[in-house]
């Protein structure tokens, strides 16, 4: 199996030899197009527990270095399948967004414009590629820590205010621009996608291709900790078609009451 973006690519395989394999028939394939592959560009992950790898991959007379992470169209892939740091880094490069829209404390614009534009810049930085996470309980801590400080700042409450959660929640009637729900929505939806293809992608999302259970977390633990479903259970309603919502999953848009409360919060806080 592959990935192709433009001249990126990434080949899948079970073992050192099927990957050196394939990367041969792919320098032979790409020759007639005068297609080169550069072996200091060129790298291979084992996906384990343990970072060190004995195997050697050659394309020709080059070896091809074995690392424990590389870069893939923005996202980082680790060894050991840990989303973490890619998480923290898209939470940091969303506040610098949002830092940087100024504008949007401008009182002359209406509260569902700036939301529009907070999804379309922020909130489209930080999900990028948020459907293959595996979300850990402090990962989900930090996702809705960014969804609060989002409405603080778009509110302009300061940690001087000390305006609480609770506070903040009833401001806002509940209404959160941004969750970890969100997240493993997206992830039940591409599931769904994924579910109905039953390629090789279902079977490396299922295990079935090592054939072995983990203890370690699964990509699917998410889904399972908001649905209460095992695998196959929603495996068969995507193959009826049958449109799958987590529990306790907010819908973003704000109803007419919520704008109207936001409009008459405390004086003490910035006005929008």
């Amino acid at each position: 199996m592959e990935l192709r973006y433009a001249d990126d690519l990434v080949l899948f395989a079970l073992s050192a030899a099927e990957a050196e394999t394939a990367l041969n028939i792919l320098a032979d394939v790409s020759k007639p197009y005068q297609l080169v592959i550069h072996p200091g560009k060129t790298a291979h992950l084992v996906i384990k527990t343990d970072p060190s790898s004995t195997d050697t991959i050659h394309q020709g007379t080059s070896i091809i270095p074995n690392v424990n992470s590389f870069m893939y169209l923005g996202s980082t892939i680790t060894h050991n399948t840990d989303d973490t740091p890619e998480i923290s880094k898209r939470i940091g490069i969303a506040k610098t967004t949002l830092r940087e829209c100024k504008y949007l404390r401008s009182p002359h614009l209406s509260v569902a414009t700036k939301l529009l534009v907070i999804r379309a810049l922020v909130m489209s930085r930080l999900t990028d590629g948020s459907t293959t996470w595996s979300i850990k309980n402090s990962d989900a801590a930090k996702l809705d820590a960014f969804g609060r400080t989002v409405w603080r700042w778009l509110l302009g409450v300061n940690w001087s205010d000390h305006v609480t959660n609770e506070s903040l929640m009833r401001m806002i009637d509940g209404k959160w621009l941004f969750t970890y729900d969100t997240i493993v929505q997206r992830k039940m939806d591409w599931f769904s996608h994924i579910a109905r293809q039953q390629g090789l992608q279902w079977d490396l999302l299922s295990g079935s291709v090592l054939g072995t259970v983990s203890s370690r977390m699964t990509w699917y633990d998410n889904i399972r900790a908001s649905t209460g479903l095992t695998m196959e259970e929603p495996k068969q309603q995507a193959l009826s078609r049958i449109h799958l919502r987590i529990r306790g999953h907010q819908p973003a848009p704000l109803r007419r009451s919520s704008r109207i409360a936001l409009r008459q919060r405390p004086r003490t806080l910035q006005s929008l």
